[in-house]
């Protein structure tokens, strides 16, 4: 049982290791892991994950609700949609739902109705990482856009110049996803600082550095140049911004996305323009975390936002834990396993009366 805490180990591994049968290992698992949903936290994450097609509710997403402040799961759902979320919402009590203050999600329009019907005194956040990851696909989609032409030509057909075009857009598109002015590498210099050492680049045959390669991405077509400005714009507008400040620049940034005529980032307003208030939320303080320095004893107070950064670290546990068993059937099955993984405050042992496995509460899980 303490193996099956693991998202790696399977049903088979452990049987393997304990010279079992998987049956077995399946049976002791499900007569002793039944967990509960937790309580209803004050600042809560929801979000989908593409982990387990549920026949009952018909939907290949299930609905993942954790715990902001101390990362341990509330709840995993078979489904996102509405109708599903009502129900399991409704048989709640309203004192629980009336403590949550702020409730992260990305912009999954079920999602808001059902905060303006349950959590009347929430605040929904739309945090950074969800509207940086629709804007970073936006501009995947332009490189896309520019790229296929130069692929439908036969390589021997190609001009140099398409070549060269081709081979950036294909193999070097990374340094698209970096902010050009503030991108920085391990030695702390900045990653397209003019002067960086160069190295050879056996397309072009010459020494080029990040720099180099930037200015001939943003030569290859005026929508590669906007776009990058624009992604870069967007993320200055989350770093140098507060609650007061926001409401006004994101306004600005709307406008020059609609005035870009690019139709990818025209698209892209959209969205932001329909969520501008829970994204205006994020910039909400949730707590101030207090640091002291070894060297000088100075205290310094950082203020935290919220954001869905460590949601995602969780997703990628429970995707984890569905690839190493290559899916599951059982949704209950998959649901505590997936419970059990995340949670940090389980422990086993075995009963002295009957022999039988059971699960004790750790006395300090968050440590």
């Amino acid at each position: 049982m303490k193996d099956l805490t693991k998202p790696s180990e399977t049903f088979v591994s452990i049987a393997e290791r304990y010279h079992i049968s998987p049956t077995t290992v399946a049976s002791i698992f499900d007569a002793t892991v039944n967990i509960p949903r937790a309580k209803l936290p004050r600042i809560m994450s929801t979000d989908e994950n593409y982990a387990f097609y549920s026949q009952d509710t018909h939907s290949k997403y299930v609905c993942v609700l954790i715990n902001q402040q101390t990362g341990r799961p509330i709840d995993i759902l078979p489904s996102r949609r509405y109708d599903y979320l009502n129900e399991y919402y409704s048989k709640i009590p309203k004192y629980e739902k009336d403590q949550v203050e702020f409730i992260a999600t990305d912009m999954y329009e079920p999602y808001r109705r059902i905060i303006r019907k349950h959590f009347k005194h929430s605040l929904h956040v739309v945090d950074r990482y969800h509207v940086a990851q629709e804007l970073n696909r936006k501009v995947d989609s332009i490189r896309l856009r520019i790229m296929k032409p130069y692929g439908c030509i036969n390589y021997k057909d190609r001009t140099q110049e398409q070549k060269d075009a081709y081979y950036l857009l294909k193999h070097q598109n990374r340094f698209l996803f970096k902010h050009f002015n503030n991108a920085m590498c391990k030695d702390k210099k900045r990653l397209f600082d003019v002067t960086r050492k160069r190295y050879y680049n056996a397309h072009f045959r010459a020494y080029l550095n990040p720099y180099d390669i930037a200015q001939k991405l943003v030569s290859i077509h005026p929508d590669i140049n906007k776009a990058w400005e624009l992604k870069d714009e967007v993320t200055d507008f989350y770093v140098s911004n507060t609650v007061k400040t926001a409401p006004e620049a994101i306004e600005t940034v709307i406008k020059h996305l609609r005035e870009s005529n690019i139709e990818e980032l025209v698209a892209f307003s959209k969205p932001l323009s329909n969520w501008k208030v829970e994204i205006i939320n994020s910039f909400c303080i949730s707590k101030a975390e207090y640091n002291v320095s070894k060297d000088t004893g100075e205290i310094t107070v950082e203020q935290k936002r919220i954001n869905n950064a460590l949601m995602e670290n969780r997703n990628a546990i429970i995707k984890l834990v569905t690839k190493a068993a290559n899916g599951y059937r059982n949704w209950e099955r998959f649901r505590n396993r997936c419970m059990l993984v995340l949670e940090k405050g389980i422990d086993f042992e075995i009963d002295k009366d009957d022999g039988s496995v059971k699960m004790v509460e750790k006395m300090d899980p968050d440590n």
